[in-house]
Formats: structure tokens, sequence, C-alpha cells
């Protein structure tokens, strides 16, 4: 079974923390996965897409990249109230399911990502699910769930302004334009080339039926005057799993997958001695 999975609860304090606590925690994260029998890679009239796992655990540990200064104007204990710069570590893929896509182009055109689509497919939905690119989050960050938790977390040190909001929907612009987006409109693969980069569907794990991942006319083959005369449709059948994690802090600092078995036995109350 090839299966894709993307973390959700910010991939479970980043799935590597350090533990607060000497005592063995559980949780249980929800992630989307490629149904049984399905492919990774799939070739279609000399395109070939590849479909894996964007590994958000990892990828929100590169500080560089999500790791930000905030200002923030508020009072904190014991201090006078002022603009202070709160280190926050962004969580862009929050409520979002991310994919990695290598996108590997055999024709002898070039493949120009504005003449298709990618969307999932819920069919629970008369409607498709469109895929972030850099454009639609410049036009407006609060297609990111990320910009309302961000926003929530600050509000917990009860800042005297709003100031902060701005800042929050900068940084969270900057970090997209870092990024690679398949559907960027601008993009393209020459003839014999191929472009790896993301595909981030607004849509959390948890809430995704067993609908598809689909990339809607791929064009294949051109007229002379490089005209499409031929499309393809590339379809990534996928849908929700619960994992279930382990963090024993005696033993390790990194959480390890256990089986529900296990996970249900740890949170049965254990008799006091």
């Amino acid at each position: 079974m090839k299966s894709i999975y993307i973390l959700t609860l910010v991939a479970a304090l980043f799935m590597f923390g350090c533990a607060t606590t000497s005592k063995v925690q559980f949780t249980k994260t929800v992630e989307a996965a490629l149904q049984d029998g399905a492919k990774s890679e799939q070739s279609i009239k000399d395109i070939t897409i590849i479909v894996s796992p964007l590994d958000v655990g990892k990828e929100l540990q590169n500080e560089e990249k999500y790791k930000k200064s905030i200002p923030v104007y508020y009072k904190p204990f014991l201090s006078e109230e002022g603009l202070y710069a709160t280190p926050m570590n962004l969580d862009f893929y929050y409520g979002t399911t991310p994919f990695e896509v290598t996108v590997v182009n055999n024709t002898d055109h070039i493949l120009r990502m504005k003449d298709s689509r990618i969307a999932f497919i819920d069919p629970a939905l008369d409607e498709p699910i469109m895929g972030l690119d850099v454009a639609a989050i410049s036009e407006d960050v609060t297609l990111l769930p990320a910009y309302a938790k961000t926003n929530d977390e600050i509000a917990k040190l009860k800042p005297l302004n709003n100031n902060h909001k701005a800042a929050v929907e900068t940084e969270l612009k900057n970090i997209a334009k870092s990024l690679k987006f398949v559907n960027a409109f601008n993009r393209e693969i020459l003839p014999g080339m191929r472009f790896s980069g993301i595909v981030v569907i607004p849509v959390a794990p948890e809430k995704m039926s067993e609908g598809k991942l689909s990339f809607i006319d791929m064009v294949s083959k051109t007229d002379s005057a490089g005209n499409p005369i031929e499309r393809v449709r590339f379809d990534y059948r996928v849908q929700p799993v619960e994992k279930y994690w382990k963090l024993d802090p005696t033993l390790s600092k990194t959480w390890i997958s256990v089986t529900k078995e296990e996970f249900d036995m740890g949170l049965v109350p254990k008799p006091n001695k």
C-alpha cells in the first residue's frame, strides 16, 4: 500500500518536540492518505505526475522560513506596556492538506500550468475545491486558516491594539512567496524537463471525504501553432485516516507511531498505588 500522510495538530508539536513532562503522553492525528491500490506515480500521454507527502513536521522545523518575529503591543507581566517583538512559529499549513508534486514533461511542447486546474473533488460537494497559489493568498490571506490561528494565539497576550494583524498577514504572504506552487499561473515546464513543488488544498485532512486530488486538462498535445488539441486528466483518490502517537520522555524525545489498541490502553486511568 502506498500512502500519503500529512500531519495535522502542528504535526503533534512538530512530532519531534521536547517533552514538558516526564509522563507518557498519547495523541491522535487525522491525516490524508491515498486509498488502497492508488499509485503515487501516474503517466499519461508523455506526462508523468508523482504525488508524495509533504512532511509537515519536518518542514515546520525550518526556522528560517517559518519562525517570525511579530510586533505586539501589550503589557507583559511585571513589565511596562509597549511594543514587543514576539517570536512565533507560523503554522502555515494549519487547516490545509499539502502535497508534494513533481510534474515531468516528456511532450514536445511547453506545459503551461495556467491551461490546467488542480483541485480536490469532494463527492459531497457540487463545486471543486481549488488548490491555493501565491496569487490567491496575496489577494486574500484569510484563505489560510493559519491567519486566524496565529491571531488567536496572539490574542492570549491580550494585545492593546490590532496592529499585529498586518504583520501576521505580511509574514504569511512572504512564506507563500518563498514556496514553489505547482499551480502558479505563470508556471511553465519545458519539454524534457520536470518541476517539483507543492499543492495546497484548503481543506483540513479530518474534513476530507473519500474524494480525489485531480489534475484537470493537462495539455498533452498541441497543433503546429501551439494550440491545445488534446488534454488528459490525473486523479489520485484520497481518504482521511487516523494515526496514533506516543511520547515516553524517559526513552526518547520523539513521538513514535503506535497501534490504536496501545493508544486506547494509554488513555485508561492508572490505579493509584
